[in-house]
């Protein structure tokens, strides 16, 4: 097993279409997409989002997405994310789409077998397909660095 990471986001604004995270992994190392949890915290009505997990290529900036280890070593992670940008990377193989009820929040929470692997120097995004009504959300991506 490798070192374990979170990147979390809270209280920031979404209603528009963008990636929730972007990730670019390092030259040396793979990542492992372990669970990603996204709400809205400010809704009384029911409304729909839907989320897309695809590879991409773009100019990844650590613009606040900050990985948090999640274990004792206080080793910095050798990926850089960003979260929360209206400028989407382009759009390449589509690994996972779903939609959701914002009143319920989303969990992606795949068995093992089926996590989502971003290889040396790759790219993905979590993105928010379909503009919602502009809202106040909390999220949280469970990452794993191996190499």
């Amino acid at each position: 097993m490798g070192r374990m990471y979170a990147v979390t986001f809270s209280g920031a604004t979404i209603g528009v279409v963008q990636d929730l995270w972007q990730v670019a992994a390092g030259t040396n190392v793979a990542l492992v997409i372990h669970s990603i949890y996204l709400g809205r915290r400010d809704l009384t009505a029911n409304d729909q989002m839907r989320i897309l997990i695809h590879r991409g290529t773009g100019s990844v900036v650590n613009s606040g997405g900050t990985a948090v280890p999640l274990g004792i070593s206080a080793q910095a992670m050798d990926a850089t994310f960003e979260v929360n940008d209206a400028t989407q990377l382009t759009d390449g193989v589509i690994l996972h789409s779903d939609a959701f009820s914002v009143l319920d929040g989303w969990i992606y929470l795949p068995p093992p077998e089926d996590r989502i692997l971003v290889s040396g120097a790759g790219q993905l995004a979590i993105s928010s397909d379909i503009a919602v009504t502009s809202g106040t959300w909390d999220g949280t991506c469970i990452v794993e660095e191996l190499g």
